[in-house]
């Protein structure tokens, strides 16, 4: 009679669930029995995914003035599960001693799929001037530590913005410069490309709201 009792616990009520009540407290599910957690059942600030982008490649980029370029290697194109989830935006750029900004850099982001929201982030709040780009997030006159043959720390960025849809997005660092002899030195010092090698990068990662 008990197991008969025992059994009835098991069976599922009108809503096919099993109540909680029923289940003995040392039960366990191995590990191996369960699936994959879908992403839209996972809890608020889960990273959901993570795009990267990461070169050695060096490079000399001479500047035309108000002109922002792409910087090889920084750029990443990713997928928001949904609407309104975080994106963490984070990385380095590596100056060669001797660069000559006047200006720096910013960070974009295009809706690479559906068109519509393309927009600079993460902006310093400020207007052109003679070193400085308006939409940079890092402005500087020079930059250079030591000699030619140095490589200074790279700059460092980080931003968080909000997937504004769930196109498919890039985000890329953009150099720029207001003026014509300006000469950015990437990855290596202006003393050649055998004086120094650094690396750069960029990382994206969707995070749940």
């Amino acid at each position: 009679m008990s197991n008969a009792r025992n059994l009835s616990k098991l069976i599922p009520n009108s809503s096919g669930l099993i109540a909680n009540a029923n289940i003995d407290a040392s039960a366990a599910i191995a590990a191996t029995k369960l699936g994959a957690l879908a992403l839209s059942n996972m809890p608020s600030g889960s990273v959901l995914q993570i795009q990267h982008a990461h070169t050695n490649q060096q490079m000399v980029y001479n500047a035309n003035a108000n002109a922002w370029t792409n910087i090889n290697g920084l750029t990443v194109n990713i997928t928001p599960t949904a609407t309104n989830n975080k994106m963490f935006v984070t990385g380095y750029v590596q100056y060669g001693h001797g660069s000559n900004p006047n200006g720096g850099f910013r960070l974009r982001r295009e809706e690479t799929s559906g068109g519509g929201n393309s927009n600079v982030i993460g902006a310093v709040d400020d207007g052109d001037s003679s070193y400085i780009r308006a939409n940079g997030f890092w402005n500087s006159d020079d930059y250079g530590i030591g000699n030619q043959y140095v490589l200074p720390p790279p700059v460092t960025f980080s931003y968080v913005d909000t997937a504004p849809s769930a196109n498919q997005l890039t985000y890329k660092i953009q150099q720029g410069s207001s003026s014509n002899s300006s000469i950015q030195y990437i990855n290596h010092p202006s003393g050649g490309t055998a004086s120094g090698r650094g690396t750069h990068s960029i990382t994206v990662m969707e995070i749940k709201a």
